[in-house]
């Protein structure tokens, strides 16, 4: 049957869900063997959706470690820079 024969209607999502209607109501039970367009697109959008997240868990992690890397090195420079201005005889607390 070609699809100049089936009737429009029937080629809709609504249209496809009556026939599946029709099937369970005639006994017809799927086997899983053949998978629906919106199953199949479904399947993809949560395959694109977990990479996603994966990625962006991964963005994170590196995110996240660089910035500790240069909190770190602003802890190092600020305590560098107070020992520095220590030693060269500098209080801030002398008044002038």
């Amino acid at each position: 049957m070609e699809d100049a024969d089936v009737p429009q209607c029937l080629l809709s999502d609504a249209g496809l869900n009556l026939v599946n209607d029709w099937m369970y109501e005639a006994g017809w039970e799927p086997t899983g063997d053949a998978i629906s367009p919106l199953d199949q697109v479904t399947g993809e959008i949560q395959h694109n959706l977990e990479e996603h997240i994966a990625q962006t868990q991964e963005w994170q992690q590196t995110a996240d470690a660089h910035f500790t890397n240069i909190n770190n090195l602003m802890q190092q420079l600020h305590d560098d820079l107070q020992v520095y201005v220590f030693f060269q005889g500098f209080n801030p607390y002398q008044g002038p």
